[in-house]
């Protein structure tokens, strides 16, 4: 992954010029969270960070340090650890906040996590909506772009992982292509399942039909959507 646009790694100097190029900042919003025995549990805000840095390759723009703090009640999960919606809300708004003192003029708060758009974000972003502010902020999650169906730990967030991060993932955890359920039309669900199973804990089409291509294709599809609303100010988003 390049790094260029990360803001964590750069000099104050770097992050003016960028800002005078681009003022615009992105926030990956994750978790720690169970996501198969074949993922990594910080795969939420590694594959955030990741599409956003392709986002501000193309676009320009400064990466924000992936957020591993995320919300899902009742989650007890193995190695899953996470935070009230209320402190998540805070945390986004006081970074926003200061977003905007410092100049920035547009904001992507793309949420690795489902549940921190659907219960954070998306609030910031009505609470920001009845202020005075310079500073447009757009909240996402990956799955509001049309053709992108979303899942967990699945077909899709596996194939990213692998386009991303492939060092990241091993399927053969979980039995490999060959112990594969169904076609890539086939949506299960296997949260509750028990311990034991090879998939427990996924949602989605089986992700041991995961490959570097149809991750490379769900990447490709997101970035380009944000690097348009970048760009124009304008998404096509449904719901």
């Amino acid at each position: 992954m390049k790094t260029k646009h990360c803001l964590e790694r750069m000099r104050p100097a770097q992050i003016d010029a960028e800002k005078e190029n681009m003022a615009s900042i992105y926030v990956p919003i994750g978790a720690i969270e169970w996501h198969g025995r074949h993922n990594v549990v910080g795969l939420d805000s590694l594959k955030a960070h990741a599409q956003l840095c392709r986002v501000a390759e193309e676009a320009g723009g400064v990466v924000y340090p992936p957020i591993y703090t995320g919300w899902l009640p009742g989650n007890n999960d193995d190695h899953t650890y996470m935070v009230s919606a209320e402190t998540l809300f805070q945390i986004l708004m006081e970074l926003l906040v200061g977003f905007e003192r410092d100049g920035w003029k547009k904001a992507i708060l793309l949420g690795g996590h489902y549940p921190n758009y659907h219960f954070a974000a998306k609030q910031v972003a009505e609470q920001w909506a009845t202020e005075e502010h310079t500073l447009e902020i757009l909240p996402m999650v990956e799955n509001r772009i049309k053709e992108i169906r979303g899942d967990h730990a699945a077909l899709d967030e596996t194939s990213m992982m692998l386009d991303l991060y492939p060092e990241t993932v091993d399927l053969d955890r979980i039995g490999g292509r060959e112990a594969a359920e169904g076609t890539v039309d086939d949506k299960n669900d296997w949260l509750e399942a028990p311990k034991d199973h090879p998939c427990r804990g996924i949602i989605g089409v089986d992700p041991r039909l995961s490959t570097v291509e149809h991750g490379r294709e769900v990447n490709d599809t997101i970035v380009a959507a944000l690097v348009g609303w970048v760009q124009t100010g304008s998404i096509d988003l449904e719901w």
